[in-house]
């Protein structure tokens, strides 16, 4: 990941993992607004549910009852997206996405007293 400090721009670079698909959206705060497509391998079709679904309906029929874990054929444990044997992969994914964590990570980032190279001067 490389950060331009002068324009604060983002750069990430992937793995080649094949052929790629054209997104268009906008992220605002971390929230994405614009077309959400399915997270089934070569689906562009809307989602059924755009508040917590992963699939268009086609693919959450096929796959809603199914582990989240990539290539993972075991049924979720219910309220997990996970199956037994990857409980521990969703724990840890739920901590470091909880709002506990990211408050501290944003109160990390903005530390009053620092002066860094970017910031402007107060």
């Amino acid at each position: 990941m490389d950060v331009d400090i002068t324009t604060g721009a983002i750069q990430v670079t992937a793995p080649d993992v094949g052929p790629k698909r054209d997104v268009t959206m906008s992220v605002l705060d971390g929230i994405v607004m614009g077309p959400l497509c399915c997270a089934a391998d070569d689906c562009t079709a809307e989602l059924k549910n755009h508040w917590g679904s992963a699939f268009c309906a086609y693919h959450e029929s096929l796959h809603g009852s199914k582990c989240r874990m990539h290539d993972c054929p075991n049924a979720k444990v219910s309220p997990t997206q996970a199956c037994e044997e990857h409980q521990t992969q969703w724990k840890a994914h739920v901590c470091a996405h909880s709002h506990a964590n990211l408050s501290g990570i944003k109160r990390m980032l903005q530390r009053p007293g620092e002066s860094l190279p970017w910031n402007t001067a107060a």
